[in-house]
């Protein structure tokens, strides 16, 4: 059984305790707070993200391979309001390079070492997600 499982079946212990105490790459307070706190819905909308992201890194990586800057553009745009529900401050600069160099077709030769750092911090906060579902 996760740590994750074991506090959440632990009903002497808050949830926001839960999340405060794995939580490195993301700050869920604000998903609480629209939520009012429903961890249904929360646990639905960070398997929307894993599973979103997975995808989005696919069609990110095709669209390098193609030099497709407005479609990478494109993939980073829809990024951006997961990364401001999830609050994942590591990862907001990078994507909101890449939408704008791809959009504006400037510092291109930027754009693979940003995919790049993208992935690497989508698969730290894939890791850290996958403990609470």
């Amino acid at each position: 059984m996760s740590l994750t499982n074991q506090v959440l079946d632990n009903p002497s212990v808050s949830s926001s305790l839960l999340f405060n105490l794995i939580i490195m790459y993301t700050d869920l307070s604000y998903l609480q707070g629209i939520t009012k706190n429903n961890h249904e819905v929360i646990l639905m909308t960070i398997e929307k993200f894993s599973v979103n992201m997975a995808e989005t890194m696919k069609k990110m990586d095709s669209a390098l391979l193609e030099e497709d800057w407005g479609k990478i553009g494109a993939e980073a745009h829809k990024l951006l309001s997961s990364v401001g529900i999830l609050r994942i401050k590591d990862m907001e600069g990078p994507v909101r390079n890449l939408e704008s160099y791809c959009k504006e077709g400037i510092n291109l030769d930027k754009v693979p070492s940003l995919v790049e750092d993208v992935k690497d911090i989508s698969h730290k906060v894939l890791l850290e997600l996958d403990d609470i579902k």
